[in-house]
């Protein structure tokens, strides 16, 4: 996928540089941009097509996400609760990292 993702850039790219410094008026090189559209699209598809089949086939392991819950997963929404009761962010920041320290 991450490698498909920057062959769509690379279209992107493309279609881009074709289409700037166009000339008024002038779109014959508009002919050009077909392919790369079309390009992208397919491999977005195919994409699509293999995250289906990736996601059908996922399988969660309940217990093992709970395990590895651990207290560091929450430490920002820690300090977000010590800005909401109006304490600095900073100052939140700190006495958090300090829980994580001992």
């Amino acid at each position: 996928m991450r490698a498909r993702f920057h062959g769509v850039a690379a279209s992107e790219f493309q279609l881009f540089s074709m289409l700037s410094n166009l000339i008024s008026g002038y779109h014959r090189d508009l002919q050009l941009t077909k392919k790369p559209v079309m390009e992208a699209i397919h491999q977005t598809k195919d994409c699509l097509n293999i995250m289906i089949l990736v996601i059908k086939g996922l399988q969660v392991d309940k217990e093992r996400c709970q395990q590895d819950m651990t207290k560091e997963l929450f430490a920002t929404e820690k300090v977000y609760e010590l800005v909401k009761k109006g304490m600095p962010f900073r100052e939140a920041y700190q006495v958090i990292a300090k829980e994580f320290e001992e």
